[in-house]
């Protein structure tokens, strides 16, 4: 099989396309990866460099544009690498390139929603800026043959918020994973310190709570890929670079506690990574991370930094109990492997490219 694959330099989405090109790679299947959204890095090239059945294809095309132009652009420059490719599927990680129908069969995975996360932060607005936008979300949700959520709660959340778009019968859901192996228990946690990944500038992952609780946390607070902060709003916590996936493996590795605070995370690969690691978790208390982490994880409410600080200061003046909670994570965490996501999509590709596809996907 032959999978047309988007993808971007995200940290998120590239995170997950690249764990699934290197699964459906060992599966047999030919994955050609078309690059949106900037640049990749060289250390994102070399993470499928020895795959010997994914090319990558980069464009300069933006990820989410506004105009009708440019989309239409980057879909035109889509269907002719398809088209080159001769791939059997087209698999979308975002909206932009359904804006019409495909003469073959399409998959979109709907890793979130920016206007969802955007009334998160801003509950009583109505939003009408955001029209055009929902627009676009609406019209690639039934252009699609089928659409994969990552949770049960953004599936929930995608009826309810596009009921006209009838995903009921097209719809289903996948978790993400990644390759275990790839992420170990460290054994070097002499420091004690509290990790958190993300930019501070993100309302969703609310990170910035965790830079607040960092001002009277017994231990030091570092953030990755925070990006630069307000004036005088992160004094004490420790900002770091964005940091490639191998780097960034070495300070889960270190880290007593993953702290993410979140008040919108469709999934939260940083949180799988952190929890095979060895990290305990202490979470935002929403529903995707409820579905995800139920058991294995400490919640507190995402605008409370009192309870974050308490629930993290609770676990360093308990040793064994978080080294529970490390192990937990860890135990829970194995269920979301690369494996068996990439055979789960195998399997709706697989009923996508049936003559009786559209009853397969229900």
């Amino acid at each position: 099989m032959r999978i047309l694959m988007t993808t971007s330099a995200a940290d998120g989405v590239w995170g997950y396309t690249a764990e699934l090109a290197r699964e459906l790679d060992r599966l047999g299947h030919q994955v050609v990866l078309a690059s949106l959204g900037g640049t990749l890095s060289d250390a994102q090239r070399g993470e499928i460099g020895d795959l010997e059945r994914v090319t990558l294809h980069e464009s300069d095309y933006p990820l989410d544009a506004d105009d009708d132009e440019t989309l239409a652009s980057a879909a035109e420059w889509l269907e002719a690498l398809q088209r080159a490719t001769r791939c059997d599927i087209v698999h979308c990680n975002d909206y932009g390139p359904l804006q019409r129908e495909w003469s073959v069969p399409t998959l979109l995975v709907a890793h979130g929603c920016r206007y969802a996360k955007w009334r998160v932060a801003h509950p009583k607005d109505a939003g009408t800026q955001w029209q055009r936008y929902r627009e676009r979300v609406a019209a690639a949700l039934r252009n699609a043959r089928h659409v994969v959520a990552p949770t049960n709660a953004v599936l929930r959340e995608l009826e309810e918020s596009y009921a006209d778009a009838g995903l009921h019968a097209r719809a289903s859901v996948i978790y993400k994973g990644v390759d275990s192996v790839r992420w170990t228990v460290g054994q070097e946690r002499e420091r004690l310190f509290v990790l958190g990944v993300g930019p501070l500038a993100d309302e969703g992952k609310n990170l910035q709570c965790l830079a607040a609780a960092a001002e009277t946390l017994p231990c030091p607070v570092l953030i990755a890929a925070a990006g630069r902060p307000e004036r005088g709003r992160a004094p004490r916590a420790i900002l770091l670079k964005r940091l490639p996936r191998s780097r960034l493996a070495v300070y889960y590795r270190r880290a007593r506690v993953l702290a993410h605070p979140a008040r919108y995370e469709p999934f939260g690969l940083t949180v799988l990574e952190a929890a095979l690691s060895g990290c305990a978790l202490v979470l935002g208390d929403i529903a995707t991370l409820r579905e995800l982490w139920g058991p294995a994880a400490v919640f507190v409410e995402p605008t409370d930094r009192e309870a974050l600080h308490d629930a993290i200061v609770t676990l360093l003046r308990r040793p064994d109990e978080l080294a529970e909670f490390g192990r937990r994570a860890r135990r829970h965490a194995l269920r979301y492997s690369a494996r068996a996501m990439a055979l789960s999509y195998v399997r709706r590709y697989e009923s996508l490219l049936t003559p009786s596809s559209s009853a397969a996907a229900q």
